[in-house]
């Protein structure tokens, strides 16, 4: 039987599918200890040589959408650097020994981590959340290239704008 592990959960699009999943862990992106519990329980579950089909890396904050190009504060990069892209690079290395041919990573990212589709907004917004996005490709980029040989697919998706506590009700998908 295949083994999804998905991060972020506990919210929005993600929490509709997987209402019928039998485990259901605890892991807070934002604490390094949370992702070690996380990684230590699911690897149990799957077995010292169980594979990891599909993990889908769903974390994410926007917690300071109000954040522009210059009023950028330490703590609210800090913050979603921490969760957007260091968490997320510390669950694929806990579930790293689970990741073998044919797993596939799904980094969710956004269109506002793109930087052709972030110029086109007029005017620009949600600073923080954009740069740690970018990173976050950046992140795939380099997660794709390590994990290549092993045969594990590692890729970024961006999931359009939806209707979520997140997303605010002005999205366009529901």
């Amino acid at each position: 039987m295949p083994a999804y592990v998905i991060t972020g959960s506990n919210h929005g699009l993600v929490l509709e599918l997987v209402r019928t999943k039998i485990h259901i862990l605890e892991c807070n992106t934002a604490s390094l200890s949370s992702i070690e519990r996380f990684t230590k329980t699911a690897s149990t579950i799957v077995g010292e040589k169980g594979k990891v089909d599909f993990l889908i890396n769903n974390a994410g904050i926007n917690d300071v959408p109000e954040e522009g190009a210059f009023n950028i504060t330490s703590k609210g990069l800090g913050d979603h650097i921490n969760v957007n892209v260091l968490g997320l690079a510390k669950v694929v290395e806990g579930l790293r020994n689970h990741l073998k041919a044919g797993s596939v990573v799904m980094n969710m990212t956004s269109g506002l981590g793109s930087i052709s589709k972030t110029l086109t907004i007029k005017p620009p917004k949600h600073a923080t959340y954009s740069i740690s996005k970018a990173a976050l490709q950046m992140l795939t980029v380099h997660q794709a290239g390590e994990l290549k040989e092993q045969g594990v697919v590692v890729v970024c998706m961006d999931p359009g704008w939806g209707k979520t506590d997140m997303g605010g009700e002005d999205a366009v998908l529901l």
